[in-house]
């Protein structure tokens, strides 16, 4: 499913699960917003697998991804963007408590129209 915000922003949700098996459910939603600010692109990402119920989606555990990416447009031709990743690991002196783990990565894409 998706759909518009001001004709700016794109949100996109997605749910699928295998037939009789279970936690075998995978999300992802996402919001982006290529045209909001000039010259930069705004894009974010929620992943989680082995989802079985609406409590398993709203837990930020091993399973979970965050992702956050801030793009400049330098030229026509390059993009300098930057990359927020979240995830988690369980600590291992406490069963059950999950640790975030952050992670920021540097990017720069040449981009060409053919």
């Amino acid at each position: 499913m998706s759909g518009h915000l001001i004709n700016k922003v794109r949100l996109i949700g997605n749910y699928q699960r295998l037939n009789g098996i279970k936690r075998s459910g995978i999300i992802h939603l996402e919001a982006s917003a290529p045209d909001l600010v000039p010259k930069f692109e705004l894009a974010a990402y929620y992943d989680k697998s082995r989802v079985e119920t609406f409590r398993d989606f709203r837990t930020l555990d091993p399973l979970s991804v965050l992702t956050a990416e801030v793009g400049y447009q330098l030229n026509s031709f390059l993009l300098l963007t930057t990359i927020y990743r979240w995830n988690w690991v369980e600590s291992p002196d406490q069963p059950g408590v999950y640790t975030r783990i952050e992670r920021i990565e540097p990017r720069i894409s040449f981009r060409y129209r053919f």
